[in-house]
């Protein structure tokens, strides 16, 4: 084989094995070889840092960090989906052919059997042949698995991924979750810096915000930023778990809005600032 050859089969072609002694070469049986004339074109390299979704697999649908990146594929950051030991086989067996795991944050307690978690010297766990790093699982996959570039994921996903409080998940552009919904003129305030604006252009992961007080016009990325409510205000839930209440703000602490709920239920629910909260005029 030639340099050039050696060099995309090394780098550029996912499920290639490789030796000291470099490429691994065996013979093809004959049906084997003919479906290799179709195998298919990858649409995205994966690229340390970039968010991605998986194709594949119990985590299909799901978002994640590319952590790393080899011939065999890519190493992706995710909320685990993992069945507790404390489940029963039988209610296991059953959930396994049904749903897939709740996405949840991994806690080694809840997995403390006759194989426990193994605890690394810098903090990370190895459990069933994987390595959970604050909570999050560490998967590999090959690059036709995952595709780049998802511009939101589920706000359960995106809270999660928050509060596992991984320094490479915080430093990342991270998707916003898909409930949220900004509109031009909406009044926000940018969490990083606490600063009020007005929502002047939507792009795809950012938008420009026209600050108070004549400070200027700066690009914010979609998740940095909140909607602004003050006590008063008739708000009705666009999405989420509590979609289609409507209510009045009572008061707003942090993140969490005190509704009277107006709908025919009554009560006073607490809601999420995530939840995608729009204005309106009763």
């Amino acid at each position: 084989m030639n340099r050039n050859l050696l060099q995309l089969l090394e780098e550029r072609t996912p499920g290639i094995v490789t030796t000291q002694k470099g490429v691994e070469q065996q013979n093809i049986p004959y049906p084997d070889s003919i479906q290799m004339l179709k195998m298919r074109s990858i649409e995205n390299f994966a690229e340390e840092g970039k968010w991605t979704r998986v194709y594949k697999g119990k985590y299909y649908g799901d978002v994640g960090l590319v952590v790393a990146v080899g011939s065999w594929g890519a190493e992706v950051l995710l909320v685990p989906r993992l069945y507790s030991h404390s489940t029963s086989a039988s209610s296991l067996k059953r959930k396994r052919i049904t749903d897939s795991p709740e996405p949840a944050l991994f806690n080694p307690e809840k997995f403390n059997n006759k194989f426990p978690p193994r605890r690394l010297e810098n903090g990370n766990y190895i459990y069933m042949g994987h390595t959970y790093e604050h909570g999050l699982i560490r998967k590999r996959f090959d690059l036709h698995s995952i595709k780049s570039g998802p511009t939101d994921m589920p706000s359960q996903l995106f809270f999660l991924f928050k509060q596992s409080n991984h320094s490479l998940i915080l430093t990342s552009t991270i998707p916003r979750p898909q409930e949220w919904d900004f509109e031009e003129h909406n009044m926000v305030v940018i969490c990083s810096s606490r600063k009020e604006g007005i929502i002047t252009t939507i792009q795809t992961t950012h938008a420009e915000v026209e600050l108070a007080n004549g400070e200027g016009t700066v690009s914010v990325p979609l998740h940095d930023l909140r909607k602004v409510f003050v006590a008063g205000d008739s708000i009705s839930i666009g999405g989420g778990a509590l979609k289609g209440r409507t209510g009045l703000v009572v008061s707003i602490n942090n993140d969490i809005a005190h509704i009277v709920d107006n709908t025919p239920e009554g009560d006073i629910p607490y809601i999420h600032s995530g939840d995608s909260i729009q204005v309106f005029i009763i």
